[in-house]
C-alpha cells in the first residue's frame, strides 16, 4: 500500500540521515583533535583526556586509547581520584576492543584502578579489580604483587590475619627469585603489621632486616628509605630511643 510504501521509504531516509550524521561527527571530532594537537602541542598533557574524548567520537581508538591511559597516569599522580577512574575504564573498554589479546596491559589498567580506589578507600572494589588483574598477569612477580596489594588492602581494614596470609602467599610465590623488589616491599608491610597490629616486634625487625638486606639503596632510595622509617618506628614503639 501507499501508507506502507511512505513508512518504509521514511524509514529508510531516516537511517541514511542518522549515517550521515554520525559519519560528519567523526570527520569533525577527527578534525578537532588534529587541530589541537597542533595547536597545544606545547601543552598538550594538559588535553589528553579530551584528546581521548575526540578521538573516541571520531573513532580513532588507537589514539583514543593512548590518551586516555595518559590522563588517567596524570589525574592519578594529581589524586584526581574520579577523573583517573573515568579515564582507565574508558581505556579498558578500548582496549577489548582493539587489544583483545594483549591481557598484560588489561592487567595493568586494572591495577592502576584498583590503586586509585584503595586511596578512595573503595577497599572491596579495589580487591575485584586486583583479582582482574591477577588473572591477566602472567609474570609471576605482577601476579605477586597483586597478592600484596590485596594482603595491604586486609591490612588496612583490621583484617591482620587474612593479610598476613596473602604475605605469606607472596612470599611463597617468590622464593625463586630472593632479589625480588616486590619480595622485599611485602617483608616491609609484613612488618608494619607485626609491630602494628600484632606487637611482635622482634619478628618486625627480623622481617624488615630481610627486606633491606636485598633492596640497592642507590637504585631504590625511596623503598629504602620506607624501610628505614618502619625500623625507627619499631624502636620507637619498643622505648628504645638510641
Amino acid at each position: 500500500s501507499d501508507t506502507e510504501y511512505m513508512f518504509k521509504h521514511a524509514l529508510i531516509r531516516d537511517v541514511a540521515y542518522k549515517g550521515l550524521l554520525k559519519k560528519k561527527r567523526r570527520k569533525i571530532h577527527r578534525k578537532t583533535a588534529e587541530y589541537m594537537e597542533d595547536i597545544f602541542r606545547e601543552k598538550i598533557e594538559d588535553y589528553y583526556e579530551v584528546l581521548g574524548n575526540h578521538y573516541y567520537h571520531a573513532e580513532v581508538f588507537e589514539k583514543s586509547y593512548d590518551y586516555y591511559k595518559k590522563a588517567g597516569d596524570d589525574a592519578k599522580k594529581l589524586y584526581l581520584n574520579n577523573v583517573a577512574l573515568g579515564c582507565y575504564t574508558k581505556a579498558i573498554e578500548i582496549h577489548k576492543r582493539i587489544l583483545p589479546y594483549e591481557k598484560e596491559k588489561l592487567a595493568e589498567l586494572y591495577e592502576k584502578i584498583g590503586d586509585v580506589k584503595v586511596v578512595k578507600a573503595e577497599y572491596d572494589k579495589a580487591c575485584k579489580d586486583y583479582k582482574n588483574a591477577f588473572h591477566y598477569y602472567k609474570a609471576i612477580e605482577k601476579k605477586a604483587g597483586i597478592r600484596r596489594k590485596i594482603g595491604n588492602i586486609f591490612f588496612y581494614k583490621g583484617e591482620y590475619d587474612t593479610a598476613i596470609s596473602f604475605y605469606e602467599e607472596t612470599i611463597e610465590m617468590l622464593k625463586e627469585h630472593p632479589s625480588s623488589l616486590v619480595l622485599s616491599e611485602t617483608r616491609m608491610h609484613y612488618a608494619q603489621l607485626l609491630f602494628g597490629g600484632k606487637s611482635d616486634y622482634q619478628a618486625a625487625e627480623n622481617m624488615i632486616s630481610q627486606a633491606l638486606a636485598k633492596i640497592d639503596e642507590e637504585k631504590n632510595p625511596k623503598i629504602y628509605a620506607f624501610g628505614l622509617n618502619i625500623i625507627g618506628n619499631i624502636f620507637h614503639f619498643r622505648s628504645d630511643y638510641d
